[in-house]
């Protein structure tokens, strides 16, 4: 299991212009693409071993 968590520290004022910079990219098609394959990848593996906690319920 993997993830990343993208956020900042509320009330932390020492890095508000680089947090301010996470409005100023773009994703271009072919990450758009990638981000895509990532995501059909997960829909399997979701199908192949269900949702958290149904190896439980069977």
């Amino acid at each position: 299991v993997a993830g990343v968590i993208v956020g900042v520290r509320l009330g932390v004022a020492e890095h508000l212009e680089e947090n301010a910079q996470v409005f100023g990219f773009e994703l271009d098609p072919e990450d758009l693409d990638e981000i895509e394959l990532l995501l059909s990848r997960s829909r399997d593996l979701y199908q192949a071993i269900g949702d958290c906690g149904d190896e439980y319920r069977r």
